[in-house]
Order: structure tokens, then C-alpha cells, then sequence
């Protein structure tokens, strides 16, 4: 005896599709959402920095023209901009890295329940690489 042969109506698949639509609107806002925190976060704790720091500015979001490029917080020092990509992940940090092998920036990945303070710490970390970096490729 054979299986069946089962077909979805037409008016199912719609509403299928509309709900997966709804779903992925949602989880893609909420994400988005997530993001735009952390970089905030990052930019308070960078501009923290900058009142600490003699070698450090001032600090700002990126334009849209940077963000397309990878760079969400722009960071002036003594040696110039410094830019910062903020992650949630480390399997996010691994695909930016991969899709843009060779760009100058730093990633720093920011967990929702990071105290201030440890990414306050995080942040000055990877500008301190970045300047050593930079420091190190001009000299």
C-alpha cells in the first residue's frame, strides 16, 4: 500500500506564511531593539572613558554610512578614530569577523546583565588593544 499524498490548501499555506512573516517581524524588531541597547551602553561607557582618560575625546554612535561598513561607536583619541563593533554573541563576533576579515575594528560582545562597570572595563580593554595596534603598525 502506498502513503498518502497530503497537500496544503491554498488558504492554509497563506495563513502559514503570514504567521512566519508576523514571527520573524517580531523576532527581527526585538533584535534590532536588543542591539541599539548595547551600543548605547557601549557609547555611556566610552564617553565615561573619555572623562578618565587623557588619550581618549570624546566618543559618538557611527553615521548610517559607518554602520553599513561595520562600525557602531566611533571613538576620538590621540592617535585618531577608534571604531568598536557591539556583539551579543561570540558566534556574532565570529561571522562579522569572517565577512570583514581585514577592518579596523574592535568587537566587543555585550551580555543584557553586564554591570556597568565590567563593561566600562571591557570597553577600555579593547580601546587599549586597538591603540597598541594602531600604535605599533605606524611606528
Amino acid at each position: 500500500m502506498r502513503p498518502r499524498q497530503y497537500s496544503t490548501p491554498p488558504q492554509l499555506d497563506e495563513v502559514f506564511e503570514k504567521i512566519r512573516n508576523e514571527r520573524n517581524l517580531r523576532q527581527g524588531q526585538a533584535s534590532n531593539l536588543k542591539g541599539r541597547v548595547a551600543e548605547e551602553r557601549v557609547l555611556r561607557a566610552a564617553l565615561r572613558l573619555c572623562e578618565e582618560t587623557d588619550w581618549l575625546y570624546i566618543a559618538r554612535l557611527a553615521t548610517s554610512k559607518e554602520d553599513e561598513s561595520g562600525i557602531d561607536v566611533v571613538v576620538y583619541s590621540s592617535i585618531g578614530k577608534l571604531y568598536i563593533q557591539v556583539k551579543s554573541s561570540h558566534c556574532g563576533a565570529r561571522k562579522f569577523r569572517s565577512k570583514r576579515p581585514l577592518a579596523k575594528v574592535i568587537v566587543v560582545i555585550v551580555d543584557g546583565a553586564m554591570s556597568s562597570t565590567k563593561l566600562e572595563n571591557k570597553v577600555y580593554d579593547a580601546l587599549c588593544r586597538l591603540r597598541c595596534y594602531f600604535m605599533r603598525e605606524y611606528v
